[in-house]
């Protein structure tokens, strides 16, 4: 009888995602959780996705992902979003392709609740639905430090779907993006474009930049000119509430 229980119980923890030991590192601040491999990253996202969160768990990326040629997983869904830290160390993933054109909150994260900090992405091929964004999809979280460098990617959404920034597509209360960097090829979508949010909901953003090709670089401390319906990002965010607006 008791082996039956532990047999269970090892199904149930597997079926959650990644176990611990899959990681080098204990996921404290001290000693985080090591991202080294492309499979260990897959596995991140397998594991958030099934609805481990890991808040108040630290991950940190110490070596460039290349996923050119391989599918990309966003880490974190609306019904399981991403809770923890996670440093991308100055470290890149590159080229990953997401291909998902009806599904919404796509991204390197897809759904942020956590920290998000010192990640590059480098070329990304993003196709997602609603919600869609170079490092995240929907935040509510902390991004800061981040960098998508987009010269030769693409990242876009079509037929009618909208909320899609270079850095993330939706932010919301409680979520502050700053000292984030946008360089490259316009976003691309139907409505709600920007070039660090598509829309930002009465969240922050704070000292990012932008610097579209055959453009001008912009910086703003806090949200840029409203732009609706519009199929390129031509400012800092696509869209603001009116809350964010009075808090300029």
């Amino acid at each position: 009888m008791k082996q039956k229980i532990y047999i269970i119980l090892a199904l149930l923890f597997t079926a959650v995602g990644a176990n611990a030991q899959d990681w080098s590192g204990s996921g404290t601040e001290g000693s985080p959780y090591i991202i080294d491999t492309r499979e260990k990253l897959d596995m991140l996202a397998t594991s958030v996705n099934n609805g481990q969160g890991y808040q108040d768990k630290f991950f940190r990326l110490d070596n460039d992902i290349n996923y050119s040629g391989y599918t990309y997983t966003a880490i974190g869904t609306e019904a399981n979003p991403f809770c923890g830290t996670f440093d991308g160390n100055g470290n890149s993933i590159k080229s990953p392709q997401i291909q998902l054109a009806s599904t919404p909150y796509q991204g390197i994260f897809g759904y942020n609740n956590g920290i998000i900090k010192n990640l590059k992405v480098t070329d990304p091929y993003i196709l997602g639905g609603d919600c869609t964004g170079g490092i995240a999809g929907y935040n509510a979280g902390v991004i800061e430090n981040c960098r998508v460098d987009n010269q030769r990617g693409i990242l876009y959404g079509e037929n009618d779907h909208s909320c899609y920034g270079g850095i993330v597509g939706y932010n919301v209360y409680g979520g502050n993006v700053g000292y984030c960097l946008y360089l490259g090829r316009i976003v691309d979508g139907t409505e709600f474009v920007g070039a660090i949010a598509g829309k930002n909901n009465e969240g922050a953003l704070s000292s990012n930049l932008y610097h579209h090709n055959g453009y001008q670089t912009i910086s703003n401390d806090n949200v840029g000119t409203t732009v609706l319906g519009v199929g390129v990002a031509s400012s800092i965010t696509g869209a603001d509430s009116d809350a964010a607006k009075k808090a300029k």
